[in-house]
């Protein structure tokens, strides 16, 4: 059949799958789901994972032939937090892809950038892209500067590095409040709200005490 099986996160697959991954990868065959005879399929087969599989297979919970027949030819990407170089380029395409989705022309100033790369990135690339869909939706304008640094902030300080906006950003306390009050008119809890505003449950229910709103 050709083509290629992409397996991302193999370092998760249970060792019950585990030995039948191997199977396929020893002889090529498959049997449909509920089937009764066996199928060869020939593809290419990519494995990702951000796993140590080397010290999850010291500890019996890779198997070890399974490790050494995936491990064929090997591209190490480093994370993003070590190659910020990458971070423009990565945010402008996302943000792209945002605005051609939604009809819009948003936007990433030269500051917004400075934030994106100060920001260490631990949940790597997934989370640029979190941020940048965050910042897209929160933002009332073209200019994504104060959506982005709130949706980087969060509960965590920004960098002393970079004076200015904080957690929640207290310079635009008023569109705070304006946020808080869309989503309480939106949102049955608190659990909804942090959903709705991607930020923490804790954050919700510190920021409506601080601005004295309630729910009731």
């Amino acid at each position: 059949m050709g083509g290629t099986l992409f397996l991302d996160e193999v370092g998760d697959i249970p060792l019950s799958v585990q030995a039948k991954l191997l199977k396929y990868l020893d002889d090529h065959e498959l049997r449909r789901l509920g089937g009764a005879d066996p199928r060869i399929v020939e593809c290419r087969v990519v494995a990702a994972t951000n796993c140590d599989l080397e010290g999850l297979v010291e500890r019996r919970q890779f198997r070890k032939d399974l490790y050494y027949r995936l491990n064929t030819f090997v591209v190490r990407i480093i994370p993003l937090r070590e190659r910020r170089e990458d971070i423009f380029g990565l945010a402008e395409f996302y943000l792209a892809q945002q605005n051609a989705r939604h009809g819009r022309a948003k936007r990433l100033s030269a500051r917004a950038m400075r934030h994106l790369e100060a920001y260490d990135f631990p949940g790597n690339v997934r989370e640029l892209v979190s941020i940048i869909q965050k910042a897209f939706v929160m933002s009332d304008d073209d200019d994504l500067t104060e959506a982005l640094i709130e949706a980087l902030a969060g509960d965590m300080p920004l960098p002393a590095s970079l004076p200015g906006p904080r957690p929640l950003v207290q310079s635009t306390e008023q569109a705070s409040i304006r946020r808080l009050r869309e989503a309480m008119a939106v949102c049955r809890t608190t659990r909804e709200m942090a959903a709705h505003l991607g930020v923490s449950q804790a954050t919700v229910v510190r920021k409506l005490k601080r601005y004295g709103l309630s729910r009731s």
